[in-house]
């Protein structure tokens, strides 16, 4: 890609699984995709946005080795 500054990548996974008769529900998101829960009339947030503009998001990023350019 010649100009890369408008690429990036969201996704958004919930697994569901039973478990010793539990219902585990396991949640995984890249990218700014949000995952909610709805109970009853009120949402329950199950992910936290990975934007790199965040301080805690380019934090995580370089601690890991990689580079954040905006």
């Amino acid at each position: 890609v010649e100009d890369s500054s408008n690429c990036g990548a969201t996704v958004g996974v919930v697994l569901v699984r039973k478990e010793g008769g539990r219902q585990l529900l396991h949640v995984a998101n890249c990218g700014d995709v949000r995952a909610t829960l709805c109970r009853g009339v009120k949402g329950v947030r199950l992910s936290v946005d990975h934007k790199a503009d965040t301080a805690e998001e380019r934090a995580r990023v370089e601690a890991a080795g990689g580079q954040v350019r905006i």
